[in-house]
């Protein structure tokens, strides 16, 4: 769909009829191909093609369909515009490996579609509602209501930011996802271990420290017992000494006393 060949599609959503969009070849997607196109537009309520506006649009640099093409069956689209329902979505699909997901936006009074063409496999990575809810929320941050008939300039730069924003976050798929997750804990466990390893003259410095205060311990421990034990001759010897003291003037006394 919209991409380099020239197969017609008309199986499309029967609310949205029958526009005649240009479809590839199927080929398989690759992972930085889930999101290949993302446009934001504002359809003219008169449905006159002149006064349509693109407002931003992104193509993914990795997909071979060129930015005019996706351009024209854009506007084609928004020709449409008038039978789609505001605040549904819509996701027109082909026997090719692409989806086109369309959602109209009532924004200040003003009609917007929020246009993304996909790999059919993107939902198998996305939540596609929870993907759109999450641009709407972009959108209406970059375009207030009271914005919403400024001209595309004014708006452009806005929006834009808001296409990068969706892209890198949801072109991406969940094993892209999963291996930078696990390439990060292995970057930290690598940092750990280099770590470890630059402190290993440390640790054998923190080893032989410990073992010469364990060495001073005992040596310490050896010295207080000694010291110990020579207090404790030292109490007994000075008691003893004490009693043969009293002994002695008891004797004394006795004696004295005897005598007289």
């Amino acid at each position: 769909m919209l991409c380099r060949s020239h197969t017609l599609l008309t199986r499309l959503s029967p609310a949205f009829g029958a526009v005649v969009l240009c479809a590839p070849l199927y080929r398989q997607a690759t992972n930085d191909e889930l999101v290949r196109f993302l446009a934001v537009c504002r359809p003219d309520p008169s449905a006159n093609e002149a006064n349509h506006v693109i407002i931003a649009s992104l193509l993914n640099q990795k997909c071979t369909a060129s930015a005019s093409k996706y351009g024209d069956n854009t506007n084609k689209i928004m020709g449409k515009a008038h039978k789609l329902n505001v605040g549904k979505r819509i996701r027109l699909t082909s026997d090719t490996d692409d989806e086109v997901h369309v959602h109209c936006e009532d924004i200040g009074g003003r009609i917007f579609l929020l246009i993304a063409i996909t790999s059919v496999s993107f939902g198998v990575h996305h939540s596609v509602s929870e993907a759109f809810e999450d641009w709407k929320a972009l959108v209406h941050k970059a375009i207030p209501a009271s914005d919403a008939a400024a001209s595309k300039g004014a708006l452009s730069n806005r929006v834009n930011a808001t296409l990068q924003k969706f892209m890198s976050k949801y072109n991406t798929s969940s094993l892209q996802e999963a291996t930078r997750k696990v390439d990060q804990v292995k970057g930290v466990m690598r940092e750990n271990v280099d770590i470890a390893l630059a402190n290993a003259p440390k640790f054998d410095e923190v080893d032989q420290r410990s073992a010469e205060i364990e060495a001073s311990s005992r040596v310490f421990h050896n010295k207080a017992k000694d010291l110990r034990c020579a207090m404790c001759k030292q109490y007994w010897k000075v008691t003893a000494l004490i009693a043969l003291i009293i002994i002695i003037i008891i004797v004394i006394i006795v004696v004295v006393v005897v005598k007289s």
